[in-house]
């Protein structure tokens, strides 16, 4: 199945001439219960067992997050803290209350070689294969 995606103009002022970009989309949402359910039929572990893993794969892993560790998953990437900030002109002028913006996650898919026309070309693994496909807009927009 192809990867959708539809192209929209950004009207920013601060941006440039309204460049027009692609952006994908998606077909809905799987749920932890959903992704557990799909589990069990290509295992043979019981929906139980499966749910249980998965809900303590995520509590581990904000855990570790929490505890500034970068959690690896195999051949599906990793996670890492991150945090956002504005610049200080002086080192002893930084605080934290005004000059940290935001704390989140970044996720990082795993990279794998791709051989194009006789040569290795870096991809990211999840996406290796990936085919693209033009929608007119987005799923979720009510004019489309």
């Amino acid at each position: 199945m192809a990867l959708p995606y539809y192209i929209y103009q950004d009207n920013r002022k601060n941006v440039g001439t309204n460049l027009w970009y692609a952006r994908a989309t998606h077909f809905g949402i799987l749920s932890l219960e959903d992704l557990a359910k799909e589990v069990q039929r290509n295992c043979s572990l019981k929906l139980s067992d499966c749910i249980a893993v998965n809900t303590e794969l995520v509590e581990v892993i904000l855990n570790e997050l929490r505890n500034s560790m970068k959690v690896e998953l195999g051949d599906f990437g990793y996670f890492t803290p991150a945090i956002k900030s504005k610049g200080a002109v002086e080192a002893k002028d930084f605080t934290p209350s005004e000059f940290i913006r935001d704390a989140h996650v970044n996720f990082v898919a795993k990279w794998g070689i791709e051989k194009v026309n006789g040569k290795g070309k870096s991809v990211r693994q999840w996406t290796q294969g990936t085919e693209l496909k033009q929608i007119p807009g987005p799923l979720w927009a009510s004019d489309n």
